[in-house]
């Protein structure tokens, strides 16, 4: 079977949905619900004639019971990018006010957590089940987070400084051989980046220890005129912290 030949719903039936369901991870029928329609389409007027545009429907509704919504998904083809549902996705998760959003092509899953609350779950609470193999994020470097918020993390890694958390969160969520990414606002952050773990001077011990072997594979430094990699700082501290993280999990 060439899965480059199959259907959208092809790739539902016989990958995403498996995977979804394996391990009893979701209950198909109490859980899942695929192309959900929750819009009928906005109302088009010309003259004396009207009509419906194409409605909205999400591939897929995940629910941890009956009317609490968790995640909507959206699917793609296989000679599509595992995240090239994921803009898609956002669009309807923020219609529908859910938490989470995936994208996948039947060879991983793609999420994004849309809550913005991931620092304030303790750090103790993640295990091994919420560990994945890819993380790219963008923290807010210069973000300072609210009072004791820090407390949610071992001791050795407080700090009140939003990015050096979320990259303590990045390396604790990341699977033995995983791999992360994540943009740097400045040279100094550069360099110490690509310092080995066991030499890096991180801000008040938050970012690696040295038994994190954690080693820079590559720096890619991103033009001034391309401002993507972060705002400023003042802008930063005056934000509220929210995950922009968009971990992949295989199917």
């Amino acid at each position: 079977m060439n899965k480059k030949e199959l259907s959208e719903r092809d790739i539902c039936t016989k990958f995403i949905t498996p995977a979804l369901t394996a391990g009893n991870k979701w209950d198909l029928m109490n859980q899942i619900r695929e192309e959900v329609s929750f819009t009928k389409g906005r109302v088009i007027v010309r003259g004396q004639l009207s009509t419906r545009g194409e409605a909205k429907r999400a591939d897929y509704l995940l629910s941890y019971k009956p009317g609490i919504r968790l995640a909507v998904g959206e699917a793609k083809d296989n000679n599509h990018s595992v995240g090239s549902g994921m803009q898609q996705g956002l669009e309807y998760g923020e219609i529908l006010d859910v938490p989470y959003v995936f994208s996948s092509n039947g060879d991983a899953f793609l999420f994004h957590d849309r809550t913005g609350q991931s620092l304030a779950r303790p750090y103790a609470s993640y295990t091994s089940t919420d560990r994945v193999d890819v993380i790219i994020t963008n923290p807010p470097f210069g973000g300072m987070e609210e009072d004791g918020t820090e407390k949610n993390f071992p001791g050795a890694y407080r700090t009140k400084e939003t990015a050096d958390l979320f990259l303590v969160l990045i390396v604790h969520l990341l699977r033995d051989g995983g791999r992360g990414a994540s943009f740097c606002p400045t040279a100094r952050s550069l360099a110490k980046a690509s310092r080995p773990a066991s030499s890096r001077n991180c801000s008040r011990s938050a970012t690696c220890t040295p038994s994190s072997a954690c080693p820079t594979a590559s720096l890619l430094p991103i033009p001034a005129s391309r401002p993507i990699c972060c705002s400023s700082p003042k802008a930063s501290r005056r934000r509220k912290s929210g995950i922009t993280n968009t971990p992949i999990r295989r199917a």
